[in-house]
């Protein structure tokens, strides 16, 4: 059996004061990072820190859009989208 798969748009911020997640506008999650974009640092360090975040495996979350620029999209593995909505409705808290 597949595991499901959902979609989220991140809005990456490079070389923070802090590490951070937090609902931005809309659907966006905002995720603040120490990590430098070069070398794909902020993309690894912005990865772990959602999977944290919503309580997933670093495994799970994977960037599928956006390499390059600070809006991205990632894939979330083994999470319905409503699964993913309750995680999130956390966030917000």
């Amino acid at each position: 059996m597949e595991r499901p798969l959902v979609r989220l748009t991140l809005r990456v911020h490079p070389r923070a004061s802090r590490n951070a997640v937090r609902m931005g506008s809309g659907a966006i999650l905002e995720v603040w990072t120490t990590r430098p974009a070069a070398e794909q640092e902020a993309n690894e360090a912005a990865c772990a820190l959602v999977a944290a975040q919503l309580g997933l495996a670093r495994s799970d979350v994977r960037i599928v859009a956006g390499l390059r620029s600070r809006t991205k999209v990632v894939e979330i593995a083994g999470e319905t989208s409503e699964g993913l909505q309750l995680r999130l409705a956390f966030l917000e808290q």
